[in-house]
């Protein structure tokens, strides 16, 4: 605009100092027909212009709109999913990404949706294949931890046949040179000694006895049940059961009184 005020005061300046002569009317002339040529070509470069942007504009919009629908079946197409859902509680991480599915749109292979869609799908297959490893990983440590606290039980239970033997007869026990190991194994062992553990076991065992005397009582005092030979059969066989329980209590119990002598002498008495 400054350009074209100041060549406007510079004609207007020539054509006022020679009104009359031909010079100045051939410069109107020419600054006229230059101007108007300027003119013509900036109008026509800034309709290219705007013919170009409004153009790109409606491809903008056609491909928001795109976006929109896709979006919009994709949320559809989820929420329908976790409304038939019935365990919804619990989603594992596959669930919350959504189900796999093959996202083909046509004449649209350069779509952002398309490529977020795709690396969704090949994240979601990673993540289903770390999850199985995951779980077959649990098994297995959970299978280990069985088998180790299996393993300490018979240790434990080594170790007490170990001081029992030690211990059996008038003869001294052998020096041997201690493990590392054996004191963690002697702590457990102590502590499968605890009186007050003891002592439940003592109380269920007389409880135990005082039903077979109550039940051997009844028997014989009762003249019903001296004339029905199957609860005789059915005392003997709780007596049998409560002399395995005590066989069993004994065997598993780590004390360095058992021995087979001890045994014998218990079931004689």
């Amino acid at each position: 605009m400054e350009f074209w005020s100041t060549r406007c005061a510079s004609v207007q300046c020539c054509v006022e100092r020679y009104p009359d002569t031909e010079c100045s009317r051939f410069t109107v002339e020419l600054w006229f027909n230059l101007s108007s040529s300027s003119g013509k070509h900036n109008l026509s470069r800034i309709e290219a212009e705007v013919v170009q942007l409004r153009s790109e504009n409606d491809t903008q919009k056609e491909l928001i709109a795109k976006l929109e629908t896709d979006l919009a079946a994709a949320f559809s197409g989820r929420n329908v999913i976790a409304k038939t859902d019935p365990n919804n509680d619990d989603l594992s991480t596959m669930d919350m990404l959504g189900i796999v599915h093959e996202t083909k749109l046509e004449n649209d292979s350069n779509s952002v949706l398309t490529i977020a869609l795709a690396q969704r799908d090949r994240m979601k297959l990673r993540i289903g294949v770390l999850e199985e490893e995951l779980i077959t990983e649990k098994t297995r440590q959970s299978v280990l931890q069985t088998e180790m606290k299996k393993l300490q039980e018979d240790n434990v239970k080594l170790y007490g046949k170990i001081k029992f033997l030690q211990g059996y007869g008038s003869r001294s026990p052998e020096t041997s040179v201690p493990l590392p190991e054996e004191g963690d194994y002697s702590v457990q062992y102590e502590r499968r000694l605890d009186p007050f553990q003891r002592f439940g076991q003592a109380e269920t065992q007389r409880k135990v006895e005082l039903m077979t005397e109550n039940s051997c009582e009844f028997l014989s005092q009762s003249i019903i049940a001296r004339k029905n030979p199957p609860l005789y059969g059915i005392s003997d066989l709780m007596n049998f059961i409560v002399a395995r329980l005590k066989l069993s209590s004994l065997v598993d119990q780590p004390n360095p009184i058992l021995s087979p002598v001890n045994v014998v002498m218990y079931f004689e008495n």
